[in-house]
């Protein structure tokens, strides 16, 4: 191994190439003179060798990113659901007994219609019903 060395020492010296490296075995040995491409070399090791713990550590474990989309979808629920009930008392202000949408409902807010009696249905038009007659 010292001789390697000695010669990539000479190397670098004759051909003045701020580095060399070389594969022996398993191994790449790099030698420079520059301190500043050491800095370098080694900030862009650092760099190699974090890599793959900076993205696991950015991978949030499943039960906190369950927790959030719940929570995502409640606000989506508790939205759609204020506006259905502005729809329903303005509907029913006026004497009507359903209104209707386009689109889906969120599965929250069908399950609140339904457990407060609302008759909900549905379309092939991707629209929907919600009655209190």
């Amino acid at each position: 191994m010292d001789e390697t060395i000695r010669k990539m020492v000479e190397a670098l010296d004759k051909y003045n190439a701020g580095y060399v490296s070389v594969k022996v075995g398993e191994y790449t040995l790099i030698i420079t003179d520059d301190e500043k491409g050491a800095e370098v070399l080694d900030e862009a090791w650092n760099r190699y060798a974090d890599a793959p713990n900076r993205i696991t550590d950015a991978l949030l474990p499943a039960h906190e990113v369950n927790k959030m989309t719940q929570e995502v979808l409640d606000r989506h629920t508790e939205h759609e659901l204020s506006e259905i009930i502005k729809n329903i008392a303005k509907t029913a202000a006026g004497g009507g007994f359903s209104i209707c949408g386009d689109g889906s409902l969120m599965p929250g807010t069908l399950r609140a219609l339904k457990e407060h009696g609302y008759e909900v249905s549905t379309s092939p038009y991707n629209e929907y019903i919600i009655s209190w007659k």
